[in-house]
C-alpha cells in the first residue's frame, strides 16, 4: 500500500513514533528527521549527529547513482531541539551506539523490509512525508533542495504533495 503524505499528518507520525517499541521508534525518527534514503540511512554514524545552537544537526551522505566524482558529499538535516518527539529517540540511539559505528547497522534490503513490515510505509515514503511537512511549514523549493541534497528543485515536484488548504492565503 502506498502512503500519501497528504493523509499522513505530523500528529499521526508522532503517534506512530510514540506507540512503537524503542528500536523502531529510534529508526523511524532518524529516517523521517534526516529525510535520508535507505541506502544513506545505514551510512549515518554517531559522529554525524551533533547539537549546535537550537538544532540537532544530522550530517547525511548524499549517494547518487550518476555521481561522477568520488568525493564524499554530505548535507545537513536540521531538527529543532524543541521537537523532542524526534530529538529524544535519535539522541537515545546515539547513546546506545559506539563511536565509529553506524546508527542503523542493517543492510539496505533488510532495513527496507523491516520498516515496511512494522510501519506499513515504504521507507522512501518517509522522505516524501518529511518533504511535504517541511513545505507545509513554509520551506521553499530551494530550501528543500539544500535539505535533501538534490541537484535541482525538480524533485520537490515529486516529493511534496500539498492540498488546497496548504496553499490558501
Amino acid at each position: 500500500m502506498k502512503i500519501d503524505p497528504l493523509h499522513y499528518p505530523e500528529k499521526r507520525l508522532k503517534d506512530l513514533i510514540s506507540n512503537s517499541p524503542p528500536k523502531l521508534k529510534q529508526i523511524i525518527a532518524l529516517t523521517y528527521a534526516s529525510g535520508a534514503r535507505v541506502s544513506e540511512l545505514n551510512q549515518i554514524k554517531k559522529e554525524d549527529i551533533f547539537k549546535e545552537n537550537n538544532y540537532l544537526k544530522i550530517s547525511c551522505p548524499v549517494l547518487k547513482k550518476k555521481l561522477k566524482t568520488k568525493e564524499n558529499i554530505k548535507r545537513v538535516a536540521l531538527i529543532r531541539l524543541d521537537e523532542t518527539w524526534l530529538v529524544n529517540p535519535i539522541v537515545s540511539l546515539c547513546m546506545q551506539t559506539k563511536d565509529g559505528q553506524t546508527l542503523v547497522p542493517y543492510s539496505r534490503n533488510t532495513l527496507f523490509r523491516w520498516l515496511k513490515k512494522h510501519t506499513g510505509i515504504n521507507p522512501h515514503g518517509f522522505r516524501a512525508i518529511r518533504a511535504t511537512h517541511l513545505a507545509q511549514k513554509g520551506f521553499s523549493a530551494h530550501q528543500l533542495k539544500l535539505f535533501f541534497g538534490w541537484s535541482s528543485v525538480a524533485p520537490s515536484d515529486y516529493y511534496v504533495r500539498l492540498n488546497t488548504r496548504d496553499i490558501e492565503y
